[in-house]
């Protein structure tokens, strides 16, 4: 049991960053409110691990030669999703190179233990790739 109603969780996501963060309610008498900190606790470093990955392929798809060799750059980033922008008749060659990028999205080569699986479309619009 913690001694204090304010606990700060110290957390490391998949990548470099570290996190303090305060979780209320981990002291407190009512097992619910316990209940709730914890799942905040154990959801904290998922997130930020998510956002880690985001981040990579965003930095790794930046940097890529052969995406500005094909005049494609993100446009727009919505929670896991990375929209691209570029001339139609390279769409096919940049979703190759793209879904590349998101399936392996580290810098420095880390892989995962599990795959992430990618599900990339070229649309006229981003509503057409939903």
């Amino acid at each position: 049991m913690y001694s204090h109603p304010l606990s700060v969780v110290p957390t490391k996501t998949m990548g470099v960053r570290y996190s303090a963060r305060a979780i209320c309610r981990l002291g407190v008498q009512e097992r619910w409110q316990r209940i709730v900190a914890k799942r905040q606790a154990t959801n904290s470093p998922i997130q930020g691990g998510s956002a880690d990955i985001v981040v990579e392929a965003m930095l790794k798809a930046h940097g890529c030669e052969e995406l500005r060799r094909l005049e494609f750059a993100v446009v727009m980033q919505v929670h896991d999703e990375l929209v691209f922008e570029g001339p139609a008749e390279n769409a096919t060659a940049a979703l190759a190179v793209v879904k590349d990028i998101m399936e392996r999205p580290f810098l420095d080569g880390l892989e995962l233990k599990v795959p992430l699986v990618v599900d990339a479309k070229v649309a006229k619009t981003w509503a057409g790739g939903t």
